[in-house]
């Protein structure tokens, strides 16, 4: 598709983001001249400043400079001296999760927990690591997608109760946390 005026396809104008940070779900469609967010239109613009993913974010009348680093399908964002991890999905790639069974990898009683049954590929912490919301911690197949499962709340590696390699079943324990 050629961009149109804005210098957007008009598949891309189209696309709706879901952007998580923390527990919270917003909804984002970009526009030409800012974003829709959660349905309330937002004047916003990112004028890049450097090679190493710092820009100017303008929304609103306010402005703040940010840093974004991408890793591991996980952005960490410094905006004014907060940091943030941002987990950033469009409409087919969140589709895909629901019909799949999967989302995010959820701690509960300190345990990680298969989402669904799969091969495990990678493991991607060692017993006695330190980790924050949103560490990568195993990544795992199922219906030859990969599906990167992260830390739902800091604590610690307890116990890893897999392997690469492993095949798992929905709910099977795959890591064990000390807050």
């Amino acid at each position: 598709m050629a961009p149109g005026a804005d210098g957007m396809t008009d598949w891309e104008a189209r696309t709706t983001w879901f952007v998580e940070i923390g527990s919270e779900t917003y909804e984002v469609i970009v526009t030409g001249d800012g974003v829709i967010v959660n349905g309330q239109a937002v004047k916003a613009h990112l004028q890049p400043m450097g090679t190493c993913g710092e820009a100017l974010l303008r929304y609103n009348g306010r402005s703040i400079e940010v840093c974004a680093k991408w890793k591991d399908r996980l952005w960490t964002i410094d905006a004014g001296g907060r940091i943030h991890t941002v987990r950033v999905r469009d409409e087919r790639f969140r589709h895909i999760e629901q019909l799949a069974g999967s989302g995010p990898a959820v701690v509960r009683e300190n345990i990680l927990r298969a989402p669904m049954p799969g091969l495990i590929v990678r493991v991607q912490v060692e017993n006695g690591q330190a980790v924050l919301e949103g560490t990568p911690i195993v990544v795992m197949e199922a219906m030859k997608m990969e599906n990167e499962l992260t830390a739902q709340a800091a604590g610690t590696v307890a116990a890893i109760e897999v392997q690469e390699g492993a095949t798992v079943n929905k709910n099977d324990v795959l890591v064990r946390f000390e807050p």
